[in-house]
């Protein structure tokens, strides 16, 4: 049986960006049976589950490392949420050790390439931007390359990510923008992310990690056995 180790809310209400009618969005993280992760029926299929009204996104623990170690912005962002819906102790560990999954490589390329896909959906999108769903949409890019590119310049000057923006009217200002203009905005932000010094380690601490997924595997082993 799976255990269900962390999970909390997660997009534009973690951000401070939500309005109303606005979806709440959650994201977990969960611990399948080492025996049924070693045996001959496991498949990546079942590394991640998602659901939707309500939207919930949920990662096994094996593929949520994975991801981590590449600085995954979704997924980081998890680690560094005000508060969670649940928090086991391992969910904790987890959480305790977010510095272990972070290398100047990896968030350089994650948050600003990502960005740098938002930018280039920016510009795909201007021919027909004045339909409302198009217009929308392109906001909503806009939004998001600011905030990656700002979370990336953050965690790679201190280590650290903090999910709720500063100061939401600047986010929603996209909303008056023109697709060109927002591609300014980019140009600004990325170059400022380009030129920020590193603190972070050239490579993550995988020593770290393997053990920590060790652990919670031999644990959930021991329980699976005592059950079975």
């Amino acid at each position: 049986m799976t255990a269900l180790i962390l999970s909390g809310v997660v997009g534009s209400t973690a951000y401070g960006l939500a309005r109303e009618g606005s979806d709440i969005d959650r994201m977990g993280v969960f611990v399948a049976p080492t025996l049924d992760v070693a045996g001959l029926d496991w498949h990546p299929h079942r590394e991640s589950r998602a659901s939707h009204d309500p939207d919930v996104a949920m990662h096994e623990i094996g593929k949520t490392l994975r991801l981590m170690l590449k600085c995954n912005p979704t997924l980081l962002e998890m680690l560094h949420l005000d508060d969670y819906e649940v928090l086991t102790d391992e969910g904790r560990r987890l959480v305790d050790a977010r510095s272990a999954f972070l290398s100047e490589k990896y968030v350089r390329d994650s948050y600003g390439g990502y960005a740098k896909s938002q930018a280039h959906r920016l510009a795909t999108e201007e021919r027909g931007y004045f339909s409302s769903n198009t217009k929308n949409r392109t906001a909503k890019h806009g939004r998001h390359l600011l905030r990656l590119l700002r979370q990336g310049r953050e965690l790679l000057s201190t280590g650290s990510l903090t999910v709720r923006v500063s100061d939401p009217e600047e986010y929603w200002a996209f909303d008056l923008m023109s697709p060109a203009q927002m591609l300014d905005v980019y140009a600004h932000e990325n170059e400022l992310f380009e030129a920020t010094s590193s603190v972070l380690p050239t490579a993550a601490d995988r020593d770290r990690v393997s053990a920590l997924l060790d652990s919670i595997r031999a644990a959930h082993l021991e329980r699976t056995t005592v059950h079975a």
